[in-house]
């Protein structure tokens, strides 16, 4: 293990591009399936479109740092808040689909 930050720096530089490539590619490959058809769809690809802009920025902050730090605690807010709603949305309809409830049969005449 080593404690060299340079080379810390670098591996941590790289791996953020290549994640950042892939999460990008995600979004895009999907958009040429029919994903608006079904909404669990479309919440894959809102959460896939809030990972992909958040690499990116990632990516963008490594090499570039804007002069007033507000401005990346405000992407980030965006950014976070995208995910955290994206994310949510899908585990609700995920757990409504792997549950569904059941109907109410005290009605009928058995």
């Amino acid at each position: 293990m080593t404690r060299d930050i340079e080379v810390l720096k670098q591996w941590l530089q790289i791996a953020v591009l290549i994640a950042a490539a892939c999460t990008t590619a995600v979004p895009i490959i999907y958009s040429f399936s029919p994903w608006r058809a079904k909404r669990i769809g479309q919440l894959f690809m809102l959460q896939a479109l809030s990972f992909a802009a958040a690499m990116d920025l990632s990516a963008l902050f490594s090499v570039w740092q804007p002069k007033d730090v507000l401005i990346i605690f405000w992407v980030d807010v965006i950014v976070i808040t995208a995910i955290a709603g994206s994310t949510s949305a899908l585990a609700v309809l995920i757990w409504r689909m792997s549950h569904p409830r059941e109907k109410d049969n005290d009605y009928v005449v058995k």
